[in-house]
Formats: structure tokens, sequence, C-alpha cells
């Protein structure tokens, strides 16, 4: 489970293998995926295995963010020259914390029916 990183377009280029983890905008920078002046070098990127690669456009995982699954020849819409940080991380027993907890819903279901036929 890896992503690898290019430089250039269609997977050409200087690469740069990563595990899951999290790389922020130094990490990329000391690897030369990031210029001096803030600019992105990341151009096309391979997803193998069970992961998720989170691209920030800030450093530090913050600003806008994009979500991939699959390897790309370029970079998305709004992303190209503007990565700075990123995430690798495992689809294997991954769970979205952002969805409602099915239990959740079911016990208020239940204590709203509990009130509404106790009147």
């Amino acid at each position: 489970m890896s992503v690898k990183l290019f430089t250039n377009t269609g997977y050409n280029g200087k690469p740069l293998e990563l595990g899951i983890g999290n790389y922020d905008n130094n990490f990329l920078k000391d690897k030369g995926f990031l210029s001096d002046k803030g600019k992105s070098k990341l151009s096309s990127y391979i997803i193998s295995g069970k992961v998720k690669l989170f691209l920030y456009t800030s450093g530090n995982f913050n600003g806008s963010y994009a979500v991939k699954t699959n390897s790309h020849t370029t970079m998305p819409y709004g992303f190209k020259d503007n990565v700075r940080s990123l995430k690798v991380v495992s689809t294997e027993n991954f769970t979205n914390t952002t969805e409602p907890n099915n239990n959740l819903m079911l016990l208020l279901l239940i204590i709203g029916l509990f009130f509404i036929l106790r009147r």
C-alpha cells in the first residue's frame, strides 16, 4: 500500500514513494516536491493498494482538499502547482467519521417514539 509521486505529468520525472502517513510542506520541500517559493512540483501520482490520497492546498493539512483513490497522469483541477501537504490513508477497516452512527439514530428514534406513545 503506497503512493508514488512524480514531478512531471504521465508518471515521469523525479519519483518519490510514500507509505501510509502524513506529509507536510517541510517534508515535500526537503524531497524536492515544493519549491522555495511554495510552488508544488507534484504533477502525477500512482496509487497502489487500498489507500486514499488526501491532497491539501495549504501546509499542515489545511486549505482546500481533494481525496483520490485512483492514479492520475495529471493533477486534478485547482491542485496543479498547489499541493502543499498530503496524507496517505489506508482504506482497510476505514470508517468515515462524517457519516451518522446508525445505532445512535435508532436510539433517538426509539426515545422519540416512547414520548409520542406516552401521551
